[in-house]
């Protein structure tokens, strides 16, 4: 089934704040470990970036995933990968 792009920003926006909270880190943490801006860590959180890969790929790294791990939404019923 088509998504859009905006269904696909905010699936990880959501994902991203996900993950930072639960591991009880700030935006400003986040941001340190993924050699970011905090900016830009609250734009992504809010969906308003259309992240680059490199930009996927520090953040995925900062949080110890794989980038697939990162867009994966966790939706149940999608089929085989």
């Amino acid at each position: 089934m088509p998504v859009s792009e905006t269904q696909v920003l905010q699936q990880l926006a959501e994902r991203i704040k996900a993950l930072r909270q639960a591991r009880g880190w700030t935006q400003e943490q986040l941001a340190e470990r993924a050699a970011i801006q905090r900016s830009y860590v609250g734009d992504l959180e809010l969906g308003c970036r259309n992240p680059s890969v490199r930009a996927l790929v520090k953040v995925s790294n900062a949080f110890g995933i794989a980038v697939a791990e990162l867009l994966d939404s966790g939706r149940k019923g999608r089929g085989p990968r």
